[in-house]
């Protein structure tokens, strides 16, 4: 009895999964409806391109289509794919244009910085001048006053067996001149053959800074090539050598 009720149980069994197999999982409309819409939307292969076109050739005129105000049934026909050059030419001038316009940004992209060493004159004013105007820097030894001289000429040093003159930054800039550090430095400049010293009260770091990005002196100084980051004041070297404190018109009897 028991052997008969199990074959009975094999042959319903057998029966259930062959009416499984049959039954359509999806019906063939819905499959074929899903089938167009993955053909719609799925790109051509493409086909390699030469980098040789040039970039000045035309392309074909393609008109844009406005957007429909209800996004889930806009142009369900039209796809961003079929609005893309689809010749082997057409896609080679796109390309080259592509190329061309990557290698200006590029370009944009490369600025002229210059290095420059940071330097404080009195409690907190930063300044700064290009390395390419520097010779040396050396600790402040003896500066010698000389007589019938203007405020912003501090004196003159022994600089490898020639006088060096040595300009008061602090004199120029009106800075309060407070005591001087018990260790503070000049700054050797040049400009072509001639040379000039500024004392500094302390040398703070050096930095680069992009000429183009400089912001106006407010006050016009001409000193001054221009602030960078809105806190460090940016020398130009060519500008004191000219400024009328090196120009030392009076003689002594």
């Amino acid at each position: 009895m028991a052997a008969k009720k199990t074959e009975h149980e094999t042959q319903g069994s057998a029966k259930r999964i062959a009416a499984s197999i049959r039954k359509p999982v999806l019906p063939a409309a819905n499959k074929l409806e899903q089938a167009l819409q993955f053909a719609q939307k799925s790109p051509s292969p493409e086909r390699p391109i030469e980098e040789s076109v040039a970039a000045s050739a035309p392309l074909p005129e393609v008109h844009a289509v406005e957007p429909s105000p209800n996004p889930d049934r806009a142009h369900p026909g039209i796809s961003a794919w079929s609005l893309m050059p689809k010749s082997s030419e057409e896609r080679q001038v796109l390309q080259a244009r592509a190329k061309v316009f990557a290698k200006r940004e590029q370009q944009q992209d490369v600025e002229v910085r210059e290095q420059y060493i940071r330097f404080r004159l009195g409690e907190a004013a930063m300044y700064g001048i290009s390395y390419a105007s520097m010779e040396e820097i050396l600790p402040v030894a003896k500066v010698s006053r000389v007589p019938c001289t203007p405020d912003t000429i501090a004196g003159i040093v022994n600089y490898r067996g020639e006088l060096l003159t040595v300009l008061d930054l602090k004199q120029v800039f009106s800075i309060k001149n407070d005591d001087r550090p018990a260790k503070s430095w000049i700054l050797v400049i040049k400009e072509g053959r001639l040379k000039a010293g500024l004392v500094v009260d302390e040398v703070d770091d050096n930095d680069e800074f992009a000429p183009a990005q400089l912001s106006p002196p407010l006050d016009g100084n001409e000193l001054v090539r221009g602030i960078h980051q809105g806190k460090v004041v940016i020398l130009s070297a060519a500008s004191i050598f000219a400024h009328p404190a090196l120009n030392i018109d009076e003689s002594v009897d």
